[in-house]
């Protein structure tokens, strides 16, 4: 079956869960702890320019001066910050404009967001495919709901990840982004499930459990790192807390 085709041939009550959808690159595939400078240095270069690290760092310092300091995906905690396409254009334009690139840098930080899956500065979880995997057992839906530039499926598929799910979006493709709620209500449309029947696991606070929540989905925040242990939304420390006795989705499950 094609992504994004499934059709439920049973509807689930409105109290139980039948579909649970995750968030892609720091979630089911966390990033690579790479310093700052290297992994700016290289998308710009991957944009058409031509930066050192070391001419980044400076230019990274000169920001921290400005009080513009800011953590890469991958070093993220549980802040109250909406982290969309838009932001990281404007975070990349601050970056080149502080290592001195001249003229108009927009399209240059535009192509640095583009050139993310390029860069690969990620990595699959040991427990990802186990997790989905284990949902599927027991009868859920799942998919994935992601920030990325056009060409998800490909990088999907080549981390094993595209055969297991019945839906994958990205928000390149279809041209919305979390946290809009647009991005949750077209795959839930392309799953065929409502929000309250639905989970969203993500590893960001604000873009990815609060705007699950948004929509009446249950949001549940993946905080490895353990920066938010008293949120006011659902959190677990690693994917196979959803398969564990005390899951977050246990007893919300049609089963």
């Amino acid at each position: 079956m094609a992504i994004g085709e499934h059709k439920r041939q049973e509807r689930c009550t409105p109290v139980t869960l039948c579909a649970v959808f995750f968030d892609v690159f720091g979630t089911l595939m966390p990033y690579k702890i790479i310093p700052r400078e290297i992994v700016l240095a290289k998308r710009a270069n991957l944009a058409g320019l031509s930066l050192t690290p070391e001419a980044v760092r400076r230019g990274l310092e000169t920001l921290a001066r400005q009080n513009k300091s800011f953590a890469m995906a991958g070093q993220l905690g549980g802040e109250d910050v909406a982290r969309d396409r838009t932001y990281w254009v404007n975070v990349f334009s601050d970056v080149l404009r502080a290592c001195d690139v001249p003229g108009d840098v927009q399209p240059y930080a535009v192509a640095m967001c583009d050139s993310f899956l390029q860069t690969e500065d990620f990595y699959l979880d040991d427990e990802a495919l186990p997790t989905l995997r284990g949902l599927k057992q027991r009868g859920f839906l799942v998919g994935v709901i992601s920030n990325a530039p056009k060409g998800l499926a490909r990088t999907l598929d080549k981390y094993g990840l595209l055969p297991e799910l019945d839906v994958a979006v990205g928000s390149q493709d279809i041209g919305i982004e979390k946290p809009d709620p647009g991005i949750f209500h077209y795959a839930l449309s392309k799953a065929g499930v409502e929000p309250a029947e639905s989970a969203y696991v993500g590893d960001e606070y604000m873009t990815d459990a609060k705007a699950a929540e948004a929509v009446g989905m249950l949001g549940i925040f993946l905080d490895r790192n353990g920066h938010r242990p008293n949120t006011d939304t659902v959190r677990i420390r690693r994917l196979s807390d959803l398969l564990a006795e005390n899951s977050p989705l246990n007893g919300r499950h049609r089963g």
